[in-house]
């Protein structure tokens, strides 16, 4: 029996899915296979979950943590640090994906296309001459532009600008979430998100998905989680734009060094092109997250997690043992 701690909670403003995700995992582990122990990140920062973990003594961790230092590789380096196997990418990925700027400067140098942008870490006078120094789609002006936290994700404090004075305020909104604010061209065209899972054979790519918000310009903390919030569906593309798209995804997983399973949200522009947005190293695993309903058409949830916990395992060494 292997014994698998589900590490949810901390204090991000993701919690609340953090706690969703670890509650469908759990759930969805085979019981015959695993005794499974959900322990949880405080949210007033209290240590004492890593007491519990070493007395428990699990073989391998299974963190459903989304954002802050869940997410950033803080977390992940206390679980290095203690010796304890986990799913999901390490600590370098994992700091660099949370970096919105860095990890598309690392993109930017694997040749991944990703969208224009400028990084803020304060409020500024002449929001004008940021806009014309990004040169988005909307021409000289600059607009429309997007603003969003540059730490973070689940599309928290991330808004869409169509002039000075809502850049302004927007810039003002994402410096309240996080202490770097990230200014970029908006890219028009179709949203696609693809995963990558890393397996004992090879990284493989998931269906590309196309989503399609109900209520909201784009796909928003509301649209991700909502039972109602968007359509998403196997996108209609030709096989081998299929197929770019998937390489695409896989090149941005590997340049990045990510491990385990990410997604690679993605937007292909009006003119064909595409663009790389963000790589999530920690996608919700919620009964509506994507990378489940990407997953359902190859693996039940319960194999998808277990080929997850496998290929950790092995990686480590103690596949021979303990799978």
């Amino acid at each position: 029996m292997i014994r698998a701690c589900v590490l949810f909670g901390g204090n991000s403003t993701e919690r609340e899915v953090s706690v969703l995700s670890a509650e469908n995992v759990s759930g969805g582990l085979n019981r015959d296979k695993y005794n499974v122990k959900m322990l949880e990140i405080a949210e007033d920062g209290n240590v004492g979950w890593v007491r519990e973990l070493m007395d428990w003594g699990p073989d391998v961790v299974f963190p459903a943590l989304h954002g802050g230092a869940g997410e950033n590789g803080t977390v992940q380096g206390m679980l290095e640090v203690l010796g304890l196997p986990y799913v999901g990418s390490k600590v370098l990925a994992s700091a660099v994906c949370m970096n919105k700027n860095m990890a598309k400067a690392v993109l930017r140098a694997a040749a991944v296309r990703v969208p224009r942008g400028v990084l803020l870490k304060s409020e500024i006078g002449t929001v004008e001459a940021v806009a014309r120094a990004i040169g988005g789609s909307g021409g000289g002006s600059g607009f429309p532009l997007v603003v969003k936290p540059n730490n973070g994700g689940s599309s928290v404090g991330v808004e869409i600008v169509q002039n000075a004075e809502g850049l302004r305020l927007a810039i003002k909104n994402a410096l309240k979430v996080d202490k770097e604010a990230l200014v970029e061209e908006l890219i028009c065209g179709r949203e696609l998100t693809v995963g990558v899972v890393e397996t004992r054979k090879g990284l493989q790519a998931l269906d590309v998905l196309e989503i399609k918000p109900k209520r909201s310009s784009f796909f928003d903390y509301n649209a991700k989680y909502s039972d109602d919030g968007a359509e998403e569906s196997i996108a209609d593309l030709s096989e081998d734009a299929t197929k770019a798209v998937q390489r695409i995804a896989v090149r941005a997983f590997s340049a990045v060094g990510c491990a385990g399973c990410a997604r690679v949200d993605m937007i292909l522009s009006e003119s064909g092109e595409v663009f790389v947005l963000e790589i999530n190293t920690l996608p919700g695993l919620t009964k509506h997250s994507l990378i489940p309903k990407a997953a359902e058409s190859r693996w039940s949830f319960a194999n998808f997690l277990d080929m997850l916990i496998e290929s950790e395992l092995w990686r480590g060494g103690a596949g021979a043992q303990s799978v």
